[in-house]
């Protein structure tokens, strides 16, 4: 049975039962900075954009009375089916469902990728109606950061 702490970028290794070895060479899972910076802003922006499409779109009772009666404009068509599809995803909890996957793959394998996915989806699930899922893979994908990315095994 292999154990294996890790604090301060200084791994203990429990191997057998009495024997202690320390590692100095795992290293903690990182993000370089400009990627870093790049995954803030596009959170940010799918956090706004979601923002407008609920309050704008999909809350705005004039608009979804125009859709429902179908008398609109061919530009107000394009939204009405939008609106249409965001209401079909987070009625069946897609961006919860797809933040929770993401970010439980993110801590399984640390991808970049993962992560960003897990953080953009959770971003449009907390405003879309799905706080629980998405909240959920917010706090899992902060524990894709204290995971080892090289742990020996």
């Amino acid at each position: 049975m292999v154990v294996t702490l890790i604090c301060n970028s200084m791994a203990v290794v429990l191997r057998e039962p009495g024997e202690v070895v320390l590692d100095q060479h795992i290293q903690a899972f990182t993000v370089p900075a400009r990627l870093a910076a790049r995954i803030t802003l596009t959170v940010l922006g799918v956090f706004g954009l979601t923002l407008w499409l609920r309050y704008a779109v999909i809350e705005n009772q004039v608009f979804a009375a125009a859709c429902t009666t179908r008398v609109t404009l061919s530009t107000e068509a394009v939204t009405c089916g939008l609106m249409n599809v965001l209401i079909l995803l987070f009625n069946n909890y897609f961006f919860g469902i797809l933040a929770l996957a993401s970010s439980t793959l993110s801590v399984w394998r640390p991808s970049v990728f993962l992560i960003a996915l897990a953080l953009i989806s959770a971003a449009a699930g907390l405003v879309l109606y799905n706080t629980g899922l998405s909240a959920t893979a917010v706090a899992i994908s902060v524990l894709a950061f204290a995971r080892p990315s090289g742990a020996k095994q």
